[in-house]
């Protein structure tokens, strides 16, 4: 069995002095399943909903170089769009099998999300995520 495609979170990271930001996650997040899945495998190691999860959320971040804090407020804001069913940028109907699912879905795509970042992005960015969650949990 031949395994995902190697992915190089250097290629997705700037450091500029002490701040740590992550680029081109438009492409990154479009091609995560080629990176996280083994190609020849019948079971997927995440579900379907997180490769659209991811899909949608690259569409929105673009190449636009993103610290994580505000890769943290995006992925929520985008939970929050796709709960109305309207990208709260554009004003635009979205058009995905994600809109109006129940809570727990979405609590479910985040816990996988938060997983894969480490694999996606290096270690570096997941542990600044996971910094800025433990803050925003204490708040």
């Amino acid at each position: 069995m031949r395994g995902p495609v190697p992915c190089r979170p250097e290629n997705y990271l700037v450091f500029e002095g002490d701040k740590l930001y992550a680029k081109n996650l438009g492409e990154l997040f479009a091609n995560a399943k080629k990176y996280l899945e083994p190609e020849d495998s019948e079971e997927q190691v995440y579900p379907e909903e997180v490769y659209e999860f991811l899909r949608l959320l690259g569409k929105r971040l673009g190449d636009r170089p993103i610290l994580p804090q505000g890769f943290v407020l995006q992925v929520y804001l985008l939970v929050y769009d796709l709960k109305l069913g309207v990208d709260g940028y554009t004003g635009e109907k979205i058009n995905s099998s994600l809109v109006g699912q129940p809570d727990m879905v979405y609590s479910l795509i985040l816990t996988d999300v938060w997983d894969l970042l480490g694999k996606l992005l290096g270690e570096s960015f997941k542990l600044s995520v996971d910094e800025v969650l433990k803050q925003s949990a204490r708040n």
